[in-house]
């Protein structure tokens, strides 16, 4: 049996006193489980192998939104589908030049 706090995680809403802190939770769960479970998380590693890039350089465009990524902890995580997406894009934008 779960505790009355961990229920709290899954429940739509938040503990009596709680002012949302649970519904937080409980949302934060669910976008990380669907960002997840949705595709392939790819490291910056990964991503500098398939685009023959350095890590470094991967890190920099992720962090100044060149790339589309989340931070998780110090590592920039990559969906797989958003790197096909945003590689489909640029290929889209030079042809347009």
């Amino acid at each position: 049996m779960l505790s009355e706090r961990a229920e709290c995680a899954f429940r739509e809403a938040p503990l009596a006193g709680e002012s949302g802190r649970c519904r937080k939770r409980e949302l934060l769960l669910q976008v990380t489980t669907s960002f997840m479970d949705s595709d392939e998380l790819l490291s910056a590693e990964e991503v500098g192998r398939i685009l023959k890039l350095s890590k470094s350089t991967v890190q920099r465009w992720c962090h100044g939104g060149k790339l589309p990524a989340v931070k998780m902890g110090k590592m920039y995580r990559v969906r797989k589908k958003d790197l096909d997406n945003w590689y489909e894009q640029k290929l889209l934008e030079q042809v347009a030049e």
